[in-house]
């Protein structure tokens, strides 16, 4: 009965070390809250957002970029970006700035519409702030997001 046990537990090291190595940027995602309410937010949400939380947290440009349509839109702070040149212009000079970090704090979806309401913490007034993100999704990408 003890090899019936000790098996279990080895394949599913095996498998959790996998898993973690495959989503390497999903699971630097951090969750305050406890860890299997995370883990379910990120089992709900489409892929396009996991991979957009996974961009900012790991602050990579490039990634972010490939997470947009070509003609995607944004709006924050009362202003329009419109196409990846000036969303990835955007995105760096946010990140400069205000120097945040974004936690999830819970997600609604409906078809192609996501509101995930997050907690931004950083260099700006009012910090921490909670925000949602509305995001409109096409073809695996995120076509619109409004920040508010």
């Amino acid at each position: 009965m003890a090899y019936i046990f000790w098996a279990y537990f080895y394949a599913g090291s095996i498998l959790s070390r996998a898993y973690l190595r495959l989503s390497q940027y999903t699971a630097n995602i951090v969750f305050r809250s406890n860890c299997i309410t995370g883990e379910i937010m990120l089992a709900k949400l489409p892929q396009p957002v996991v991979n957009y939380l996974a961009a900012v947290t790991a602050k990579d440009t490039e990634m972010f970029a490939r997470c947009f349509t070509d003609d995607a839109l944004v709006h924050d702070e009362g202003r329009d970006y419109r196409g990846l040149d000036a969303i990835t212009a955007w995105k760096t000079e946010t990140q400069t700035k205000y120097k945040y970090v974004i936690e999830p704090l819970d997600a609604s979806v409906s078809g192609n519409s996501v509101i995930l309401r997050t907690r931004l913490t950083g260099d700006f007034p009012g910090s921490p702030a909670d925000l949602d993100f509305k995001f409109i999704l096409a073809n695996d990408k995120i076509a619109s997001l409004e920040i508010g």
